[in-house]
């Protein structure tokens, strides 16, 4: 299931003739989740008995049986009982324009906080087993496999897998944020002559996880299972074997976008309109 959500609401504010505030409030939700009709009834228990053919989790789907050699059906739906997969976001802007004179001055700024939580949609929890004619076939004394012979389906029957996984999925929750800043003015030199100058600074905040489930690779982390030469993986949060940190990017504050433009009018039909800017 897909779905989605919105809120939004604007304010305008005539503070004066020539004084005007807007401000935008907004919110939106995107969704996607489900589960597997036939999950939740204890399959790795009905299907392997105590030892749940040593998968963890039991709410998922039947396990995924593969054949490799393509004459048979690929059977099962390993998807956990119920999954989804989120992205929020909250906005809010305001600016303010003023009119003086020749000149319309605009400034203002942005911010939107993003939240994408995940909790194992599509996480193959179930399991999976391939099988194929390598446990069914016939070999020579020095352990080759002998061409056509074997097959999977009857590996299947007598149990023999050939390779099997499961997912154990992470239920992490990112954070990231944005922000903007931005001010113009829009100048009437004559009636046939506008200029146009602006400045924009833009900057994203690091991703952060809830919970602190998160790392990276640091090449220069000291790595404790290779003689502690450099190299090792580095993970979020304080405390023993934890970086100390809850991020890991450091993003550079320089996004400035200078913008500049005109528009002149030719005649009563025909205007030239041009500019620069950096995005």
């Amino acid at each position: 299931r897909i779905s989605t959500h919105h809120a939004h609401q604007q304010f305008d504010w005539v503070i004066k003739p020539n004084l005007l505030n807007h401000a935008t409030v907004a919110y939106d939700r995107w969704f996607m989740g489900g589960n597997a009709l036939s999950a939740g009834v204890g399959w790795p228990q009905l299907l392997f008995g105590g030892n749940q053919g040593g998968i963890l989790n039991t709410t998922g789907g039947p396990p995924v049986m593969t054949f490799s050699d393509g004459r048979y059906t690929n059977v099962g739906q390993n998807w956990p009982r119920f999954g989804f997969l989120v992205n929020n976001r909250w906005q809010f802007s305001d600016d303010l324009t003023w009119v003086k004179g020749r000149h319309s001055l605009k400034a203002g700024f942005e911010y939107r906080h993003h939240q994408f939580p995940f909790r194992g949609w599509g996480a193959a929890t179930g399991g999976q087993f391939d099988f194929n004619r390598l446990g069914t076939g016939g070999f020579d004394a020095s352990g080759n496999a002998f061409a056509q012979t074997g097959d999977p389906f009857a590996s299947f029957l007598l149990g023999q897998v050939h390779t099997s996984s499961q997912s154990i999925p992470a239920q992490p929750t990112f954070s990231e944020a944005y922000t903007a800043a931005w001010i113009n003015d829009e100048f009437k030199v004559s009636d046939r002559l506008t200029l146009t100058l602006g400045l924009r600074f833009d900057y994203q905040f690091a991703r952060t996880e809830a919970e602190n489930q998160y790392s990276t690779f640091d090449p220069n982390a000291p790595n404790p299972g290779a003689g502690n030469r450099p190299g090792a993986l580095i993970f979020a949060g304080d405390g023993p074997g934890r970086a100390g940190t809850r991020k890991f990017e450091n993003p550079a504050r320089d996004a400035w976008g200078p913008r500049v433009g005109f528009a002149y009018r030719l005649g009563e039909k025909h205007a030239i309109r041009g500019g620069y800017g950096i995005y």
